[in-house]
């Protein structure tokens, strides 16, 4: 059966997978490009592997991240994460963090030019320009204080807004590594807003922080129209359902009905990486003193240095459409000698589309019982999710959100 994480997505806050060059390119591939043409028999082409067409066997969404970080200094390959395609998002990251990782991309207006002509030739909505805070713990040299990230980035900014043609939507994006650095970052970018926000650095997992972000945006009139939120480098279980929260109890403020939050990862291709499959999500209640769990799964993965090609056994883990058909022979069919992959490309790209289809449909098991009634969800999950759930599902709609939230900070610090 194929599953569409579309309609699985209405209303809640949206993961997305940040895509990898593998991932982009393989799907467009003919078959005679991968294996001599010996593909697994449940994928008839590599565009099988294409999870943003709806005729995809397996699943579908139709939002993704794409990062100019891993492109600069070469070309961008054509590939499956087209802006241009009907009814597909592509977020772009403005690769801030291969800047902070490599000073020597710094080349100022010129790495600003290349960084917005690539962002609006290749995404529907992007992130602006930043400096992560990051780059203070990295010690990058270009950026050794926090006011070296922010007045970078303020320039950064200054040169999108005069330079931008109006083809991609840009978020505005807000770090620091404690409240009182990610409120003066805030006042700063305030004053020359985008079309929406982004967050990221050490508070992008602080609930308080979120509620007071939307707070504080929204009495200064920098909502309604710029409905986007995206948090950037996070998806746990507990931050997908968190965000759902928020997301649902600001879209019930007037005005604030088109309000989306989206977050994205590269966590599928990372566990990939590790030689891991993802698993169904372990969600247990709580049992006396022992906290239940709320967590992502995952697997080591059978490889071609244990498993002959001809194995017919199925895959042991079967927490995705893709895992359901392949047998053990056909994803280790053939080895990658040089690599620190066990796996050839084609096995490794299904691996990414079978962790990618896993995690969406972890997250949308722990949405689901989240949203049952509370007596309903006491029977599966953690008390303590359940609660906080409640608090965020909630929040917007009492007299002080941010104290409220703020009466609510110990139960955070335990999810």
């Amino acid at each position: 059966m194929i599953i569409d994480y579309r309609a699985r997505q209405q209303g809640r806050a949206i993961y997305l997978i940040a895509g990898q060059k593998a991932t982009h390119t393989m799907p467009l591939k003919t078959s005679s490009q991968v294996r001599d043409g010996n593909l697994p028999a449940c994928i008839s082409t590599p565009a099988d592997l294409d999870f943003l067409d709806p005729a995809n066997p397996f699943f579908v969404t139709d939002r993704a991240l794409l990062s100019y970080g891993q492109f600069i200094g070469g070309s961008t390959p054509k590939g499956i994460f087209q802006h241009t395609r009907p009814g597909v998002t592509i977020l772009g990251d403005s690769g801030g963090f291969q800047l902070i990782s490599n000073a020597s991309l710094w080349q100022g207006n010129a790495t600003r030019a290349q960084a917005l002509t690539w962002l609006e030739a290749n995404t529907n909505e992007a992130m602006t320009l930043d400096i992560p805070t990051m780059a203070i713990a990295k010690g990058n040299p270009l950026f050794p204080t926090f006011d070296d990230c922010l007045n970078t980035t303020l320039a950064n900014n200054a040169f999108f807004q005069r330079h931008r043609t109006g083809q991609t939507r840009f978020l505005s994006v807000v770090q620091g590594r404690d409240r009182k650095e990610a409120v003066a970052w805030l006042n700063a970018i305030m004053a020359h807003p985008f079309d929406g926000w982004a967050v990221g650095g050490d508070m992008r997992d602080n609930y308080v922080w979120l509620v007071e972000l939307l707070v504080r945006l929204r009495a200064a009139g920098l909502m309604g129209d710029r409905n986007r939120l995206h948090v950037l480098g996070c998806s746990t279980l507990t931050h997908a359902v968190m965000l759902s929260a928020i997301q649902k109890s600001f879209r019930e403020l007037p005005g604030e009905a088109g309000f989306l939050i989206t977050f994205d990862t590269s966590n599928p291709s990372q566990q990939m990486a590790f030689g891991r499959l993802v698993g169904r999500p372990r969600i247990t209640k709580d049992r006396g003193t022992v906290p239940g769990d709320f967590v992502m799964t995952s697997y080591q993965t059978p490889t071609h240095t244990d498993h002959s090609p001809s194995d017919p056994r199925s895959l042991p883990i079967k927490s995705s459409r893709i895992s359901e058909r392949l047998t053990i022979g056909e994803l280790c069919a053939y080895p990658n000698p040089g690599k620190s992959s066990a796996w050839d490309t084609f096995a490794e790209a299904i691996i990414v589309h079978h962790n990618l289809d896993a995690t969406l449909a972890a997250i949308d098991e722990a949405n689901s019982i989240l949203e049952m009634p509370s007596v309903f969800a006491q029977q599966i999950a953690p008390t303590r999710i359940i609660r906080a759930y409640e608090v965020l599902r909630s929040i917007f709609q009492q007299p002080d959100p941010v104290s409220y939230a703020r009466s609510y900070a110990k139960l955070f610090l335990t999810l």
